[in-house]
């Protein structure tokens, strides 16, 4: 959407008419929207719902209910 949005102004540039002006804004407009958005999910995802990385089992380390770290990934087992 970025590319199209710079390939727009580049066109409006070279020629400078109404229609190639006004796709070029909204395009951008566009643009900027979509990432702003994204940027605010990414945000919220991280930081409120905590859910950013929630199948990736290198780095899912959590507390369990008892106060101590336990990693999901697997677990060494002791032989008795």
């Amino acid at each position: 959407m970025t590319t199209a949005s710079v390939a727009t102004i580049r066109y409006a540039e070279e020629v400078p008419c109404a229609f190639s002006k006004g796709l070029a804004l909204s395009l951008s407009l566009m643009s900027s929207t979509m990432v702003s958005l994204l940027f605010v999910c990414t945000l919220l995802h991280a930081f409120v719902w905590r859910s950013l990385f929630p199948n990736d089992l290198a780095i899912a380390i959590t507390k369990d209910r008892s106060g101590g770290t336990r990693s999901h990934g697997k677990e060494k087992r002791h032989a008795k």
